[in-house]
């Protein structure tokens, strides 16, 4: 495999991780606070 596509699939991949953590991250916060303030 070429050099730029292992670096890019490995940016794609930490892109991918970091934004499904940070949507889970954020959905649970959002029934935390949901649940709590009612």
């Amino acid at each position: 495999l070429p050099r730029g596509y292992l670096w890019a699939s490995t940016l794609t991949y930490i892109q991918v991780g970091v934004l499904g953590t940070c949507s889970a991250f954020l959905r649970l916060y959002g029934l935390f606070n949901f649940g709590h303030g009612h």
